[in-house]
């Protein structure tokens, strides 16, 4: 249930506070907190931000805030508000991009740099790669730190996607970084080779170690920091692109298939 919770958008803390306030029924943020562990402060910040998200209520009695959970029915509801706002927002957002194309000069072509910020900016430049217009994208991949840095969740959903929207994947790893990964997720070694899955991966001679990934597609070059650093970046750029898959299919023709 914890889990379906935080797919919902619910923060672990959230999820605490609101199992809480189904338990109890309507409670004070004191009470909260002395079930959830919580310290009174974090408890209030939990509350709130079920409040924010529609998930919780709140009244004020003798100038003491009661909070009280939804009923899934409740959040039925309130999710199908989200998502008829969020269609609106898409639809606005069509209509944006073809303003923004048309003020687009034409015959600039610098690249263009993107730098996208923490978790959830890295996860936006990594779903871009699934946008590719090629059949196929080639990446320099650690699965160790791609599923540490954005959600070992986060990197099986996108890889589902990625098989539905067909780009075939191909990837040059680090055995040894593979091996970490196996070693803190069973489910690390369903991406090795894998006609099904639309993905072939060889590993290289040399024990070369890389904290960052890479995916070239298209003219883009798309990289992920490790955790440590926390970045996403995305350089359009034709000549740089070029270069970077030249030197990918130099070093693929010496890699070992896996």
């Amino acid at each position: 249930m914890e889990k379906d919770l935080r797919e919902l958008g619910l923060s672990d803390k959230e999820v605490s506070a609101y199992v809480a306030l189904i338990r109890f029924g309507t409670r004070t943020t004191s009470f909260v907190a002395k079930k959830t562990g919580l310290n009174r402060g974090t408890a209030y910040l939990a509350l709130h931000g079920l409040l924010e998200k529609g998930f919780a209520s709140k009244n004020v009695k003798n100038n003491v805030q009661y909070f009280t959970g939804l009923k899934p029915s409740g959040i039925r509801t309130h999710l199908e508000r989200r998502k008829e706002e969020v269609e609106q927002q898409i639809q606005r957002a069509d209509e944006l991009i073809d303003q923004l194309d048309q003020l687009a000069n034409p015959i600039a072509n610098k690249p263009k740099v993107q730098f996208y910020e923490g978790q959830e900016g890295a996860r936006v430049a990594m779903l871009d790669s699934i946008t590719a217009q090629e059949k196929s994208l080639r990446s320099f991949l650690s699965i160790h730190d791609v599923a540490d840095f954005l959600g070992a969740e986060f990197f099986e959903d996108y890889t589902n996607k990625r098989i539905t929207r067909g780009p075939f994947l191909r990837t040059i790893r680090n055995r040894s970084k593979d091996e970490i990964a196996f070693s803190t997720n069973p489910y690390a070694k369903k991406y090795l080779t894998s006609r099904k899955d639309r993905r072939e991966v060889r590993y290289l001679g040399k024990p070369i170690e890389f904290p960052m990934s890479i995916y070239l597609y298209d003219e883009k070059v798309m990289a992920l920091s490790s955790k440590h650093e926390g970045y996403g970046l995305i350089i359009e750029s034709n000549d740089l692109s070029s270069m970077l898959k030249e030197i990918f299919d130099v070093m693929w023709e010496s890699c070992t298939p896996v």
